[in-house]
């Protein structure tokens, strides 16, 4: 829900709150999982609210405007069902799972090029290096292990999941009207992934996409678009959360499987009503 305050014909401020449901499950297996072989947990789903606030900037004549949103990170405190061979964990007193999702940033820009055209510009930064997954009895389970592996250095244990970098994107694009009724657009965006090796969970990393959207407006106040994106994913190499332990050679034993050449196709449809 966002309200809006217009102090003159150029600016707009705005901000709202954000209510936000979380659920999830996770299933591991195969031998390369060690001794998280069979592994599962049931994250039952969670509500919590944020935050979003930005300003925007438009000048009607040249079809300029411009918006900067800030959407802030939410908590959750996650029930997790955690199981190993069917069986309950307990090798801890049992906790909720604390899980924060990130914040972010969004620029949007676009401007009018030549008649009936217009360019634009969407750029995002999300905090994925402060993203993490650790279930309470996994996270005792990893600790065996990596005290083991470190000789003692190291007992910490590891994460379920999480990134080693924040991620950036861009998608820059060209819009033109036909007629009244029609329009068209095409563009390109690129991905920088949230880091190589991944985790193996999302072994991506980053990547291109290139994609064409209509929309036709039957009506001055209503709308039906529709688009399809082809997406170059990139490569990368799959990791399981030991990676960083300091014993020598952990990087790459904790290295999973490579991924390449893979693609995806989205596709979407959306209609509006203005009033």
């Amino acid at each position: 829900m966002l309200f809006g305050y217009q102090p003159d014909p150029h600016f707009n401020l705005y901000g709202g709150g954000v209510y936000q449901t979380v659920k999830g499950k996770v299933s591991l297996r195969g031998n390369s999982m060690s001794v998280f072989n069979c592994y599962d947990a049931n994250f039952k789903e969670n509500s919590a609210v944020g935050w979003l606030a930005g300003f925007a900037y438009q000048i009607p004549e040249i079809t300029l405007k411009a918006a900067v949103t800030y959407r802030s990170e939410i908590k959750h405190q996650m029930d997790a069902q955690e199981t190993i061979f069917g069986q309950p964990m307990a090798f801890t007193t049992p906790a909720d799972t604390e899980i924060t999702t990130t914040q972010s940033v969004n620029l949007d820009f676009q401007t009018g090029v030549y008649k009936d055209t217009v360019a634009y510009l969407n750029a995002r930064w999300v905090n994925w290096k402060k993203f993490k997954i650790r279930p309470t009895q996994f996270g005792s389970l990893t600790e065996l292990p990596t005290a083991e592996l470190s000789q003692g250095l190291y007992s910490d244990g590891f994460n379920l999941d999480d990134y080693q970098k924040d991620q950036w994107s861009a998608t820059l694009g060209l819009g033109h009207q036909f007629t009244e009724k029609w329009s068209a657009s095409t563009n390109v965006s690129w991905d920088s992934g949230t880091g190589d090796p991944a985790t193996v969970l999302n072994p991506t990393k980053g990547g291109w996409g290139l994609g064409v959207g209509v929309q036709y407006n039957p009506a001055p106040n209503y709308f039906v678009a529709g688009g399809i994106k082809y997406f170059w994913i990139g490569d990368a190499t799959a990791q399981d959360g030991t990676y960083y332990i300091p014993v020598t050679g952990a990087s790459e034993i904790a290295q999973q499987a490579d991924y390449s050449d893979n693609h995806a196709l989205g596709y979407g449809l959306k209609i509006g009503y203005r009033f």
